[in-house]
């Protein structure tokens, strides 16, 4: 029988003892409704257990928890889209909308509804992590954040705001792909009451009947959109360096286009940047200069043809776009 150790530096020599065999394993995995609760019974933490059950699965089988797991977090299928005369999709992502109080609309908020204002495009796109779910993060919080705002607070500014996008433009197609903060709403309630899991109002799209949710969409089959897949400055690159196709995330909170021509064409690696401001409350866990632009993309495909400009909200509250300059001011255009 193989045996899972524990390992406990000492001052001269490095002791270890077992904590959790095949068996007992394979025991509690069967008496859990989730990996963090299998991770408490062991005594592991989280990552450990999926590589255990990884490393289990070829003598076991699938030993995840029939319950609720972070794999699970959406069960949102891939949905494509196609039209064959051009069309324009303005992309915005990562705007964490906090309430009034705590965090003012930003100006990338304010400059995106004036974009969606001027040129009406086909579909609107909400790139994920609009949510924030702060108060019901995963993650341990710090002393920069002790004054949270509660979901349902954060569920009113999201209506809010998301009201104001779709009268902005109320023909627009309204597109939403969920990030891992919109999860946290679902999340929370699969991890803690997962009785009431498939009752009304227990996911976030309830909230929110004028937009679509999925987890990934394919425009014409020549753009992929997801909230993350590949990390790190080199995002953009590596994603549509590995999909054979342009593709949108957000996630990153980095607003970028990376060309890569091959014998095929031309795709795009692009990055939606942030709708929040990086200097915000919310962000008060970042520790030092976050490598972060705010701003949103406006893309215009045309067949198998993906053509994007970025639109870059400096620290001053202005922006460029099409030879007009826009001003943090919902009403101002210099």
């Amino acid at each position: 029988m193989r045996e899972v150790y524990s390992y406990c530096w000492g001052s001269e020599r490095m002791s270890r003892k077992p904590i959790v065999d095949d068996n007992n394993f394979v025991r509690l995995a069967g008496e859990s409704k989730s990996i963090r609760e299998l991770a408490r019974k062991c005594k592991y933490e989280t990552s450990q257990v999926r590589r255990r059950i990884q490393s289990l699965k070829g003598q076991y089988g699938d030993l995840t928890p029939t319950g609720y797991y972070p794999e699970q977090r959406h069960s949102r299928k891939t949905q494509t889209f196609h039209r064959d005369k051009k069309y324009t999709i303005v992309a915005f992502s990562d705007a964490h909308f906090w309430p009034e109080h705590m965090a003012p609309q930003s100006p990338a908020n304010l400059i995106l509804l004036k974009i969606l204002d001027d040129i009406k495009p086909d579909i609107i796109q909400d790139g994920g992590d609009s949510f924030d779910g702060a108060s019901i993060s995963r993650f341990p919080k710090n002393r920069a954040q002790i004054d949270l705002p509660t979901v349902k607070e954060e569920l009113e500014i999201n209506e809010t705001r998301h009201d104001e996008i779709k009268a902005a433009s109320p023909k627009s197609l309204c597109h939403w792909v969920m990030g891992n903060h919109d999860a946290r709403f679902e999340n929370y309630i699969l991890q803690n009451a997962t009785e009431i899991a498939d009752m009304p109002f227990t996911k976030l799209e309830d909230y929110f009947p004028d937009w679509d949710f999925f987890d990934k969409m394919i425009y014409n089959d020549t753009l992929m959109t997801t909230h993350q897949w590949k990390g790190g400055v080199g995002a953009g690159r590596n994603n549509t360096w590995n999909a054979g196709k342009s593709v949108l995330t957000g996630h990153t909170h980095r607003l970028t286009q990376v060309p890569i021509t091959d014998m095929n064409g031309t795709r795009w690696g692009l990055e939606s940047g942030t709708l929040a401001d990086p200097r915000e409350i919310m962000f008060n866990y970042a520790i030092g200069i976050t490598d972060w632009q705010p701003g949103l993309q406006v893309i215009t495909i045309d067949g198998d043809q993906v053509h994007p400009e970025s639109v870059f909200v400096g620290h001053d509250g202005k922006a460029h776009f099409r030879g007009k300059s826009y001003w943090r001011s919902l009403s101002s255009i210099i």
